[in-house]
């Protein structure tokens, strides 16, 4: 009877780890960043008048560069997006999506 009830206890200690475990979501391009692009920056960064933030690649490439103009204040030259509203959750995906490693898919 000790045997089994050991025997129990040991499967549930060595299952609540598992089973608390938080999964979390990626942050992907295709999923999460490619929209923030195309209504945020792609009118003006389009590879014809300005930059191009049309691709996963040169985002990918200026992401860094992308963070630092919409952390700027309203205002400020360089800040983005000109004309346009910036918000916090954009940022904030933004700057997961580099933390997840970039991914595309």
């Amino acid at each position: 009877m000790k045997k089994q009830i050991i025997t129990s206890l040991s499967l549930i200690i060595l299952t609540v780890p598992f089973a608390c475990k938080k999964t979390t979501t990626k942050t992907t391009y295709n999923t999460d960043i490619k929209t923030i692009m195309s209504d945020k920056c792609t009118n003006c960064h389009n590879g014809v008048t300005s930059s191009d933030l049309t691709t996963y690649a040169t985002v990918k490439t200026g992401v860094s560069n992308i963070l630092a103009r919409m952390n700027q204040a309203e205002g400020t030259p360089g800040f983005m997006p000109q004309g346009g509203t910036k918000t916090q959750a954009n940022i904030d995906k933004i700057t997961k999506w580099q933390s997840d490693g970039l991914l595309e898919k």
